[in-house]
């Protein structure tokens, strides 16, 4: 997305890298929050949840070589990505490949031959801007079928987060996306036969 030319100019750049950003950044991730929690979770192992007491005691067996070169992948995205950045104000990406899940849902559809693991389809475009180290701002962009929003995320350069801001107000300003309320069903209490109220949606 480039305004120095036109307010609506826009082009498109590729960033291969990103496909492969997953895995490096969970080690980086993992890792470094194990080593931060290394202490509570040897003294207060119970106070952790079981997924997030999995994911850290993972992150304690994991290799020094597997961080380094974990670090060295994000250290390249993070370079392609500004040379993306040198030639756009921003760039736009979905904030995530799928609208709200169901309650209680493992998999999504997005569009695969097979459905997506939630957690994975989660972060596949969040860990962009967190592998990265760069300001990123998400906004509603529309609605699916069954009117649920649909986010976009502006990805921009390095302590540029009053231009994202900016930028986002401005959109917010030619579109009214963000005052939309989705339609969600409403719980309503129905009396049970044994007297006492149940809630239907």
């Amino acid at each position: 997305m480039n305004e120095s030319a036109r307010s609506d100019a826009s082009v498109e750049v590729e960033l291969p890298e990103l496909a492969d950003l997953r895995s490096p950044w969970l080690t980086v991730m993992m890792t470094e929050a194990s080593a931060y929690h290394e202490g509570w979770l040897r003294e207060r192992p119970d106070d952790y949840g079981r997924d997030v007491r999995a994911l850290l005691e993972l992150g304690s067996t994991l290799r020094a070589v597997d961080y380094v070169q974990a670090q060295r992948f994000r250290a390249l995205v993070r370079e392609r990505a500004l040379e993306a950045l040198a030639a756009v104000d921003v760039l736009l990406l979905p904030t995530v490949p799928f609208t709200a899940a169901a309650v209680g849902a493992r998999t999504v559809d997005v569009g695969a031959a097979q459905p997506g693991d939630l957690l994975t389809e989660l972060t596949r475009f969040a860990t962009v801007a967190s592998a990265t180290g760069l300001p990123a701002l998400s906004l509603p962009c529309g609605r699916d079928d069954a009117g649920l929003p649909i986010g976009i995320q502006l990805i921009g350069r390095p302590f540029a987060e009053a231009r994202l801001c900016q930028l986002g107000h401005a959109y917010e300003q030619a579109t009214t996306w963000h005052d939309r309320v989705a339609s969600l069903p409403v719980a309503v209490p129905t009396p049970s036969p044994s007297g006492s109220e149940s809630t239907d949606a």
